[in-house]
């Protein structure tokens, strides 16, 4: 071969199939060749150390993968709630495939993005985490096949959960192709920062500028990583490792752009891992990501909760005040808080998991978007130590949610994470520190005039604490507990427990969110995807389409159920409003309700029944409040009432899964057969039928 414009050409005759391949090079300053494997190898072998290639008709082949559900509307950046995720131990088989059993558990936990600690090939098969990358654009082979991460991905995105890659750019494992090739040509000859106590191999010299070729080579090199893995595996943003050893803004401007020109349909999210963070580097204040990862946070919360003596009150506002930071607890560079409280602070048990409550507490109602490492959520408290940690293997303890302590720990996340998804305000950029005492240890905020936090950084109890300056009077819920608080002349008086937090929503937001049922099984639910705006009695939910959905859990099939609400759809089309199913994302559901048009110009009510048993209702008008009864019996079937007029009946018939306790779905979740004649996101309003409508339906 005969270098053209600095690139090495040759063509040859390939059979179909997978075949190894290597090069063989020589540097111009010496005299051996050397086998080295293709630094954009895509597929890796470690047990024979040689790169493996697909051909299918004289062309390198990639899995043929049809995603399904790339059209699914995803959170906005601003509403992220991150799960760090190491595949090898979150899976039972260490595998992507492993995985997607469990992506209804995070749903469930209310997580809509998965950070994913890096993914390509590091260190063969040992268990590693991964910030050495030998070859960048090679899955680890331990994880599964590419199929395998796509199809993940492809899952995730129909649960309206977002993936984001970690890419360990500053420096790479010293058997890199790259470095084999020509170290000083891609890194800098010695250290970068030789000041810099941390040092994890090669690092990339992004500055190196070829004159020859008119690029960077580095700059390069990474850059076609990044448009590889978002554009071939459908990522959704990215997170830079050891940002603050790379110390170049320039090429992070870069990646950015690459990584959002490649996937423009979606949101994409960049971060940076700089510790301790610097707010310069995000594009709020001009630099070149999104948002940065806060180590101050963890250190702070460890601290304050361990060694109480060391309250800061200054730094306990900072890390929940700051914005376009990513707030955690622990991640996978610290050990779990719970340790730490033992460690640090000799607590354990009990007061362990009160202090951790706090702490779930602070990272949820911060402005920072809060990220969970997996399983911190049900108190994972084992250490990780100071030897070779990122090989120690530590596999989720699933059967922790079997204990009381751990399983109340899961449902205060839980119940955190909704509130943080289906209000605006926790979410915003505002939070006002109107109460502090730091002899008492009480600090209070409000991210808004409806919702107040008071936190209690201490261990005595105080009976009858006065917090003032409340933003308004009236009755408040403490939205953890239920608890009822009366506020008069702007003062809150409560009973604290030690390290206790009180999450407090004006009582008229709680009567009227749409999520919580006026029904007697009062089956509150979940919504993903929707805004609460203004609607017909109360706050109504305003759904946008196929990925935009409501969910409770608690229709008993069989016996008899009604559904009542008012919907006002804003244009015409065949679309599902109410369906019900035995299993989330599960394709054994129904669709219960929904509108149907025949000639696009008009559309009708119909409900539906087992074996396509159908009603149809009246015409409706768009853009108008129409109230919806549909009731069911096993002697009279479905019944369907609108405006409070009986329209008519299925007849009798029993539901397929009969006798089984089901979730029922307000917009559209997926398809429950192709022939069903419903099928359709739907757009438009719903709100919930008022207390004495209620009262009648139940009482004729």
């Amino acid at each position: 071969m005969t270098p053209e414009n600095g690139t090495f050409r040759c063509s040859i005759d390939i059979p179909d199939g997978e075949h190894e391949y290597k090069y063989r090079v020589r540097r111009t300053d010496g005299d051996n060749w050397t086998d080295v494997i293709d630094p954009y190898v895509k597929k890796y072998d470690p047990t024979r150390n040689t790169g493996l290639i697909n051909i299918k008709n004289g062309k390198q082949q990639m899995d043929e993968f049809i995603w399904k559900y790339d059209d699914t509307k995803l959170p906005d950046n601003k509403n992220l709630i991150i799960y760090e995720m190491y595949v090898a131990d979150f899976s039972d088989n260490g595998q992507f495939s492993g995985i997607i059993g469990k992506l209804d558990y995070l749903s469930d936990l209310g997580i809509n993005a998965i950070e994913l600690m890096p993914i390509q090939e590091s260190m063969g098969l040992a268990h590693d985490w991964g910030y050495s990358t030998r070859h960048f654009f090679a899955l680890k082979p331990t994880y599964g096949t590419s199929t395998d991460l796509k199809q993940f991905v492809d899952e995730c995105h129909r649960r309206g959960i977002r993936v984001f890659i970690d890419g360990v750019f500053n420096h790479t494992a010293g058997d890199c192709p790259l470095a084999v090739i020509d170290h000083d040509y891609w890194y800098y000859k010695d250290k970068h920062h030789p000041e810099d106590p941390f040092y994890w191999g090669p690092e990339f010299n992004f500055e190196y500028y070829d004159e020859k070729q008119n690029m960077k080579p580095a700059c390069k090199y990474i850059n076609d990583v990044v448009r590889y893995w978002i554009g071939e595996f459908h990522m959704d943003g990215i997170r830079f490792d050891a940002a603050k050893q790379m110390d170049n803004y320039d090429i992070l401007h870069e990646l950015d752009s690459a990584g959002r020109s490649v996937r423009s349909s979606q949101p994409f999210y960049s971060q940076a891992e700089y510790v301790p963070e610097t707010l310069t580097i995000v594009k709020a204040n001009g630099g070149p990501v999104d948002a940065c990862w806060s180590s101050s946070f963890h250190g702070i919360v460890a601290e304050v909760l361990a060694n109480p003596s060391n309250f800061n009150l200054d730094q306990v506002k900072y890390m929940i005040s700051a914005s376009s930071v990513i707030n955690y607890l622990s991640c996978h560079d610290n050990e779990r808080l719970l340790f730490l409280l033992g460690k640090n602070g000799n607590v354990f048990d009990d007061e362990a998991f009160r202090r951790m409550r706090l702490a779930a507490v602070l990272l949820i109602t911060s402005v920072g978007v809060p990220l969970i490492p997996q399983g911190d959520e049900y108190g994972e408290a084992r250490e990780l130590g100071t030897d070779d940690p990122n090989k120690k293997k530590l596999p989720m303890q699933w059967d922790l949610l079997n204990n009381q302590r751990n399983r109340s720990l899961f449902d205060t996340f839980k119940r955190l994470l909704e509130l943080r998804k289906c209000r605006g305000d926790m979410t915003d950029n505002n939070v006002n520190f109107f109460y502090e005492h730091f002899d008492n240890r009480v600090l209070a905020y409000a991210r808004s005039q409806e919702l107040v936090v008071v936190t209690h950084f201490i261990g005595d109890e105080k009976q009858g604490y006065e917090v003032q300056n409340f933003p308004n009077n009236g009755k408040w819920i403490d939205w953890l507990t239920n608890e009822e608080y009366q506020v008069d002349n702007n003062t809150l008086k409560v009973d604290l427990r030690p390290f206790d937090a009180r999450v407090l929503i004006l009582k008229k937001y709680i009567e009227v969110n749409p999520a919580y049922d006026s029904g007697s099984l009062g089956l509150n639910g979940t919504g993903v995807n929707i805004a609460v705006v203004d609607g017909r009695i109360n706050q109504a939910m305003r759904f946008s389409g196929s990925s935009s959905y409501f969910y409770a859990y608690g229709v008993y099939s069989g016996k008899s159920f009604s559904v009542s609400l008012w919907v006002n759809p804003p244009s015409i089309a065949t679309c599902t409003v109410v369906q019900t199913s035995y299993g989330l994302y599960n394709y054994a559901c129904h669709n219960l309700l929904g509108f149907y048009s025949t000639t696009g110009s008009t559309m009708q009510i119909l409900v539906q029944g087992y074996y396509w048993l159908l009603i149809y209702g009246p015409l409706v008008t768009i853009n108008t409040w129409i109230h919806i009864s549909v009731t069911y019996s096993q002697t009279n079937g479905l019944r369907l009432y609108v405006n409070g007029v009986y329209f008519g009946s299925s007849g009798s018939f029993i539901f397929y899964n009969s006798n089984r306790i089901m979730y029922l779905q307000l917009g559209y979740m997926y398809i429950c057969s192709t022939s069903a004649p419903i099928n359709g996101g739907y757009q438009g309003l719903v709100d919930k039928i008022s207390q004495s409508e209620v009262s009648t339906l139940a009482n004729p």
